[in-house]
């Protein structure tokens, strides 16, 4: 690759991504037919759009681990910024710095999906193989993008297309139409992409791009979101089926390069830090006298059943006030300018609680068992041979996603939306986090909290967008 691909890619990109992508009309600073006039070049594109995903914190950056963990029940910050107590409290508004920068860096990196997609449709010098893998690419990544939108926000617009007078019409749709789009490009995805992609400098063989299996375990979560267990399951088995991932043999590998359960990483480009989570989480006595800027709440903590590995390799002992507190440790390297670790976006861990869960729901409890154990094992945990009913097997799937998932990707608050109410099984509208938070030390809690604001100067911009509930 050349340098002046590489300027032409960054050019490109920074021609077609706007801050406020929604409401601001794109700028041309470079024909993109060079950019996308053979393989080499938009293979190039592609590696840009990666770049962009973690130039800066964001929804593909750190912020679901922080944001969503605080949001949740996991996350207490001790040395709070000014984003985090909004957060930490449930107390959003529709001018919250971290709000707009999730929904505005997220649209940003959809137009340059399009883009892409576009612009690969149109390209004569690439082969029917590099326009193929390219465009399943930029598919997963726009689907992994409103994959989070539609669970942080419900209803979004659904943008398929970079043409800015048609971006300016847009209004929310149904979750179930965005589903709909995130299923066929994820299955696109599946069918279009490598395996595996070459060795890297730096990174080597670690999965840095998405790939047929990065698909396959997306596609699988958002059957499970669905309730299509099935179709969970069947992702799953060809994930795990593959041979080609495997747990790491102790959790202290688990979130190192080196790690054999990594199917899809980002990473870094930052020269400041490796990970937005180690730079966010690692507490380091010797620079942090006050302590760590976060810790586990007491509620996480109480959760881990003693002996497991799990907590012993993932959370750190500091004393603040004397009071033992524990600080999220999955990652070790707080900053520096060499590449150690990567951001894992998936791994075969979660894949092994998909199924379980999708088995559980399925009322197959001996292989949903089997699969708990698989994880549980690792920790070194005794297996759960029998659990009494599906109430039961269900309570046991979010004990070890609660446990195994912690300060990842805002997979606890996640779940706490999606999963029904044990407390108001009658109310369908209920779910989890109404049990959970309504309680929680220092929560603020309403049912209509569990969606986020949409950006007031979004709707001011683009009235048709309406607000969520209980944010007018």
């Amino acid at each position: 690759m050349t340098k002046q691909l590489i300027y032409y890619s960054l050019l490109f990109l920074l021609a077609t991504g706007c801050k406020k992508f929604v409401t601001t009309e794109p700028t041309t600073a470079v024909d993109a037919d060079v950019i996308f006039s053979g393989d080499e070049p938009a293979n190039v594109a592609l590696i840009g759009l990666y770049a962009k995903m973690v130039q800066e914190f964001g929804l593909m950056n750190g912020y679901p681990s922080l944001y969503g963990g605080q949001y949740a029940d996991e996350l207490q910050p001790l040395l709070p910024q000014s984003s985090d107590l909004p957060f930490f409290h449930n107390e959003l508004s529709a001018d919250e710095r971290v709000v707009r920068g999730v929904w505005s860096t997220a649209y940003n990196q959809i137009n340059h999906a399009n883009q892409t997609i576009e612009k690969i449709a149109q390209s004569e010098g690439m082969t029917e193989k590099g326009r193929r893998q390219l465009t399943a690419e930029a598919k997963f990544i726009r689907g992994i993008y409103y994959f989070y939108l539609i669970n942080l926000f419900g209803e979004v617009p659904l943008i398929l297309t970079s043409r800015y007078q048609e971006t300016q019409q847009v209004k929310r749709v149904p979750i179930t139409q965005v589903y709909q789009q995130i299923e066929q490009d994820l299955q696109e995805a599946v069918a279009g992409l490598p395996e595996a992609w070459p060795v890297y400098p730096i990174t080597g063989a670690v999965p840095i791009r998405a790939t047929k299996y990065a698909a396959m375990t997306l596609l699988a979560r958002v059957h499970l979101y669905r309730g299509n267990w099935q179709q969970a399951i069947q992702q799953c088995d060809a994930v795990i089926d593959a041979k080609k991932f495997k747990l790491a043999t102790d959790p202290n590998e688990a979130f190192r390069m080196s790690s054999p359960e990594i199917i899809f990483a980002l990473q870094p480009t930052s020269e400041e830090y490796n990970t937005a989570e180690g730079h966010f989480f690692v507490y380091q006595p010797a620079i942090m006298p006050d302590g760590p800027a976060y810790v586990l709440t007491d509620s996480l903590v109480k959760a881990f059943e003693p002996a497991d590995k799990r907590f012993i390799a993932w959370a750190k002992p500091a004393m603040v006030e004397n009071k033992r507190v524990y600080a999220p440790d999955k990652y070790e390297v707080y900053d520096g300018e060499q590449l150690i670790e990567v951001s894992l976006v998936v791994r075969l861990a979660e894949v092994y609680l998909i199924r379980a869960e999708a088995y559980a729901q399925a009322d197959n409890a001996p292989l949903a068992l089997a699969d708990l154990n698989t994880i549980r094992q690792r920790a070194a945990l005794p297996a759960l041979n029998t659990v009494e009913g599906k109430p039961a097997l269900l309570r046991a799937v979010e004990q070890e996603r609660r446990i195994e998932l912690f300060g990842e990707w805002g997979h606890r608050w996640l779940d706490l939306c999606r999963w029904p109410s044990q407390l108001y099984p009658s109310n369908p509208g209920r779910s989890r986090a109404d049990d959970i938070l309504g309680n929680f030390p220092g929560k603020i809690w309403a049912p209509w909290k569990k969606r986020w604001p949409i950006p007031a100067d979004e709707i001011a911009k683009l009235p048709a967008l309406a607000q969520n509930e209980g944010y007018d």
